[in-house]
């Protein structure tokens, strides 16, 4: 790590997001609520969820729904992740 200039090696950033994530929504977690709200699939239905997410576990949306699909199934992620893709900017992407 870079202290001066205060940064820190790609790898090492990724890593501590990743965990960061973790730790204030687990994977299952995140699953356990999208099936309790009915496992929906359409946006209209998932904007709302990833809102209640987001307010009660104070993180960005697009953590919750990387962790939302992190701990889907194959399958269901399969369905998720194409919507994700089309309403969340940068979901794809890395590092934020």
């Amino acid at each position: 790590m870079d202290a001066a200039r205060q940064r820190v090696p790609r790898l090492v950033e990724t890593r501590a997001n990743s965990f960061a994530a973790y730790l204030l929504l687990r994977e299952d977690v995140a699953y356990r609520w999208w099936e309790q709200h009915g496992s929906p699939t359409d946006w209209s239905e998932l904007e709302p969820l990833l809102n209640g997410l987001t307010e009660k576990f104070g993180l960005p949306r697009i953590v919750a729904s990387r962790q939302l699909a992190r701990g889907a199934p194959v399958e269901r992620r399969r369905i998720l992740e194409p919507v994700f893709r089309m309403y969340i900017v940068n979901y794809d992407g890395r590092g934020d």
